[in-house]
C-alpha cells in the first residue's frame, strides 16, 4: 500500500511513500535520532568553538587522512594508533573537502540508522517491542551523539559492531547462506582496525555461532565439525585478512608483528595507583611519562614495551596493596554514570547544546542499570538468556578495556551489546507490572535498585576531578589559527580555573617570549616549573629567556638540566647550540648539531647549522663534508640539496681556493630538479651567460635569498678577473644588515664569506 499525495486532484507519483515505513516504530526512532542530533550540531557549531579544531588523538587521525589522500599510504615507525579510522576519515575529506559541519552531519545521519539497525537486532534475538525499546535508547543515548561530532574513532568503532552484530544475529535466528557471517566480519575487521582489542568480539561471536551449529546443525560428528569450523572461517577470515598487511607491514620495519605499539604503556598508565586509573593528560604530564624510559637507557620501541611491562610487573609484586585497592577503584569508576574525559571534557560538550543538556537522555546511569537486570534474570530466564552472547561480548570488551585507564569513550563499544539487554528489560518490568507479576517485578525493581546504587551516586568524587582544562584547549586552537591575543586570553582563564595546571603558564610564556617579553615570559615558565618540576619545555623556555635577555651561561645551564629529564629533547639540544653560539664556542655547537642530526627527527635545517658553525670555527673542511652529505642524501627535498651544492661549492672554493672543486659541486644543481639556485649555478659554471643567468632570477628579493644572489654575483665577477665589481658585491651583502656591525653569531654564512672575499677582491 502506498500514501498517494494529491495535487490539484492528481497523484504525485515521486511524493508517494510506503505506508508500512511511515507507521514503522524504526522510522520514527530514526526520524528522531536525526532531529535530536541536528539540534545538538547547529547548537554544538555555534557555541562549542573546539568543535571543529580536531585536538590530540583526532588531529593525529585527521593528518594521517590527509597524507592518505596525499598518496602517503605507508608508514616507517610502529604507531599506537591503527588506520582503520584514518582511511574511513579519509573517504569523507576526500568526498566532501575539509568541512566539518558536512563531516558530522554524515556521521550523526549513520548514528541515527545504527539506531535502527541495533532495534532490528534486538528484536531478532526476542520481539518487535525489544527492539522499540532498544531503538529508543540508542538513538537518545547523548554520549554516542556527543561523539558523533568529534574526529575520534568510537562512533566509528561502534558503527561497525552494530553492523557486525546484526548479520551474525540474523543467520543464528532466521538461518542463511555464509554470506550473513562474511559481512559481519567484513564489519569486525573494520573494528579490529579502529580499535584492536575489539577483536575479543569477534573470538565471542565466532564461539556463538560454532555453538549454535553444535546444538542445532544436522548429520554426523563429522558434518557438524565441519559446518562450525566453515562457519567460524566465515566469520574471522575477513577480519585476520584485512589486518595481516598491517600486522607484516609493521613486522617488515619494526621486528614486531602488531596492530599497533604502545599497548603496555596504556597499561601502566592504568595501572599505577600514583595515576588513580585516570589518564594522563597531554601535555607537560605526558611528555615527562613519555620519557621515562629513555631516562631509563631505553630508546628503542621494543625495548620501550618490554620497559613498561616490567615496569607493570613491578607494581603488580611490590605495590600489591596499592595495586589492588585500584582495580576496586577502576571497577567502581566503569561502573560509575559518571562519564570521564579524556582530551575533550565530554561534560562541557554536552552542556554547550541545549537540547542535549536536558537531563532526560539516557546514559550510562540509565543503560548500565537496567542491563544489570538482564544479566541477573538470566539466572532463571530462559527468554532472558537468548542476550547471553550479547553479555558475554559486554564482558569481553570490558575485560579488555579494564587493564587500562578509564575513559569515556572507551566504554562506548560496551554501551553497544548492553541497550538490547537494556530494552528487554524496560519490555519485562513493563510486562511483569501489567501482568501484577508482583513478586517478578520486586525481584526486578530491587536488582535495578541495587545497580543504581553502584551507578549513580559519585562515590569516588570524580566530579571534583580537574581531568581536563578546556581553557588550555581553546588556547591552543586559538593560537594554532594565529589568535596570539585569545590565546593568552584562555591560557590566563585556565591558570585562573586551576591554578595547579603546569601547560597554561607554559604556553603563555612561549606567547610572552614570541611577543618580546622575556621577563612575562620567565615568569609565566617559573610558574609552569614549580607546578611540574620535570616537565622540560618549561627548562627550556627559561634557557630562552636567559638568551633573549644575552646570559648564554645560564641559557647552558638549563639546557642541561632538560637535557636530565628529557635526554635526547630536541629542542633542548638546539637551546644548547645556540647558546654554545651565543658564548662563541663554535665547535661545541658544532658537536651538538651532529648530535642532533644522528636523530630520527633530525633534519636538514640542523646539518645547516652544523656547517654555519664550522665556518664560524674556521675550519672549512668540515663544513664542505656537511654540506657533501646533505647534496647526497636523496630524502632531503631538491631545494634543501640545491642550497647545499651551492654553500659547499663555496665552502670548497674558501677551504681549497680550487675553482674546479666548487664548479663540480655547483654542476650538481644543474642536475637535479630546477630550484631557486637553479640560475645560481648556471651563473658560478658559466653554464649560461651572466645577464641570461640572472634574468631567471625573481625581482624583488629580500633577506638571505638577495644575498645568495648578489654573493653569486660577486663570486662569479672574481671569477673572471672583474674585482671592482666583485667587491661592490660583497660590500652590497654586507651593507644590507650592516653585517660587519654585527655579533658574529648574529651574521649569515653569505656575510662571513664576503668579509673574507674582500681581501681577495683587494
Amino acid at each position: 500500500m502506498w500514501i498517494v499525495i494529491h495535487a490539484r486532484g492528481k497523484p504525485v507519483e515521486w511524493l508517494q511513500f510506503p505506508r508500512r515505513i511511515v507507521r514503522s516504530g524504526y522510522f520514527w526512532i530514526f526520524l528522531a535520532g536525526l532531529l535530536l542530533r541536528g539540534a545538538y550540531l547547529a547548537d554544538a557549531l555555534a557555541r562549542n568553538e573546539l568543535i571543529r579544531f580536531p585536538l590530540v588523538d583526532a588531529g593525529v587521525y585527521v593528518n594521517w587522512a590527509r597524507d592518505i589522500l596525499a598518496g602517503k599510504w605507508l608508514w616507517y615507525d610502529v604507531s599506537n594508533y591503527t588506520p582503520g579510522f584514518p582511511l574511513w576519515l579519509a573517504f569523507w575529506i576526500g568526498l566532501l573537502g575539509w568541512h566539518p559541519a558536512a563531516h558530522f552531519a554524515v556521521f550523526h545521519l549513520l548514528g541515527a540508522a545504527q539506531a535502527v539497525v541495533l532495534g532490528k537486532t534486538a528484536e531478532l534475538v526476542w520481539e518487535r517491542r525489544i527492539g522499540i525499546a532498544t531503538g529508543w535508547l540508542a538513538a537518545a543515548y547523548w554520549p554516542f551523539i556527543v561523539f558523533e561530532s568529534t574526529y575520534y574513532a568510537e562512533a566509528f568503532a561502534i558503527l561497525n559492531l552494530v553492523m557486525a552484530l546484526y548479520p551474525v544475529v540474523r543467520w543464528v535466528r532466521q538461518g542463511g547462506g555464509m554470506g550473513w557471517l562474511v559481512w559481519a566480519g567484513f564489519h569486525l575487521g573494520w573494528l579490529t582496525l579502529v580499535r584492536a582489542n575489539a577483536f575479543v568480539c569477534s573470538l565471542v561471536l565466532a564461539a556463538w555461532v560454532v555453538w549454535h551449529v553444535a546444538h542445532t546443525g544436522g548429520g554426523s560428528g563429522w558434518a557438524l565439525r565441519r559446518q562450525a569450523t566453515a562457519a567460524a572461517a566465515a566469520l574471522l577470515l575477513p577480519t585476520l585478512l584485512m589486518c595481516a598487511p598491517i600486522v607484516m607491514w609493521n613486522w617488515k620495519i619494526s621486528g614486531q608483528a602488531t596492530l599497533r605499539s604502545e599497548g603496555w604503556l596504556s597499561i601502566y598508565v592504568g595501572n599505577n595507583p600514583d595515576y588513580g586509573g585516570l589518564v594522563v593528560p597531554a601535555g607537560v604530564r605526558w611528555l615527562d611519562l613519555v620519557y621515562e624510559p629513555v631516562r631509563a637507557g631505553v630508546t628503542l620501541s621494543r625495548q620501550k614495551d618490554s620497559y613498561w611491562h616490567d615496569q607493570v610487573r613491578k607494581i603488580v609484586t611490590e605495590r600489591t596493596g596499592s595495586w589492588a585497592r585500584l582495580q576496586v577503584r577502576k571497577a567502581l569508576m566503569l561502573a560509575g554514570r559518571f562519564e570521564i574525559s579524556q582530551e575533550i571534557d565530554i561534560g562541557i560538550y554536552r552542556a554547550a547544546a541545549r537540547v542535549l543538556s536536558w537531563p532526560v537522555w539516557p546514559g550510562w546511569g540509565v543503560v548500565g542499570p537496567l542491563a544489570a537486570v538482564a544479566i541477573a534474570a538470566m539466572c532463571e530466564s530462559k527468554e532472558a538468556r537468548r542476550g547471553l552472547p550479547l553479555a558475554f561480548c559486554a564482558a569481553a570488551y570490558f575485560a579488555s578495556i579494564f587493564p587500562v585507564q578509564v575513559a569515556a569513550r572507551y566504554r562506548l563499544p560496551v554501551v553497544i551489546t548492553l541497550l538490547p539487554l537494556a530494552g528487554w528489560t524496560l519490555i519485562w518490568l513493563f510486562d511483569s507490572v501489567r501482568h501484577r507479576e508482583w513478586h517478578a517485578a520486586a525481584r526486578g525493581g530491587a536488582v535495578l535498585s541495587m545497580a543504581c546504587l553502584v551507578a549513580w551516586p559519585d562515590w569516588l568524587g570524580l566530579r571534583r576531578e580537574q581531568i581536563i582544562n578546556q581553557w588550555y584547549l581553546v588556547g591552543v586552537k586559538r593560537y594554532d589559527e594565529k589568535d596570539e591575543a585569545g590565546a593568552l586570553a584562555a591560557f590566563e582563564q585556565g591558570t585562573l580555573s586551576n591554578p595547579s595546571d603546569p601547560d597554561c603558564p607554559l604556553e603563555s610564556g612561549r606567547i610572552f617570549l614570541d611577543e618580546g617579553e622575556p621577563a612575562k615570559a620567565r615568569a609565566a615558565y617559573e610558574k609552569s616549573h614549580n607546578n611540574f618540576p620535570r616537565g622540560p619545555e618549561a627548562i627550556i623556555g627559561l634557557g630562552n629567556c636567559a638568551l633573549a635577555e644575552n646570559h648564554p651561561g645560564e641559557a647552558m645551564r638549563h639546557a642541561a638540566e632538560a637535557l636530565q629529564v628529557a635526554p635526547d629533547d630536541m629542542d633542548a639540544l638546539d637551546l644548547g647550540m645556540r647558546a654554545s653560539m651565543a658564548r662563541g664556542d663554535w665547535v661545541a655547537a658544532a658537536m651538538i648539531c651532529r648530535e642532533m642530526s644522528s636523530y630520527p627527527t633530525g633534519s636538514a635545517s640542523v646539518l645547516f647549522s652544523e656547517a654555519l658553525a664550522w665556518v664560524h670555527a674556521g675550519r672549512q673542511e668540515e663544513a664542505l663534508r656537511v654540506y657533501d652529505d646533505i647534496a647526497a642524501t636523496r630524502w632531503f627535498s631538491a631545494p634543501e640539496r640545491a642550497r647545499a651544492a651551492y654553500l659547499g661549492g663555496v665552502a670548497a672554493w674558501h677551504s681549497t681556493h680550487d675553482k674546479a672543486a666548487a664548479v663540480k659541486r655547483w654542476q650538481l644543481i644543474l642536475h637535479d630538479d630546477a630550484t631557486f639556485f637553479t640560475p645560481l649555478a648556471e651563473l658560478l659554471t658559466g653554464a649560461k651567460a651572466p645577464k641570461d643567468a640572472l634574468a631567471e632570477i625573481p625581482a624583488g628579493l629580500q633577506g638571505i635569498s638577495r644575498e645568495y644572489v648578489v654573493y653569486a654575483q660577486g663570486l662569479a665577477a672574481l671569477f673572471d678577473g672583474r674585482t671592482d665589481e666583485a667587491q661592490r658585491c660583497f660590500e652590497s651583502v654586507l651593507a644590507s644588515r650592516n653585517a660587519k656591525r654585527l655579533a658574529a653569531r648574529d651574521q649569515y654564512v653569505t656575510e662571513i664569506w664576503s668579509i673574507e672575499d674582500l681581501g681577495v677582491a683587494k
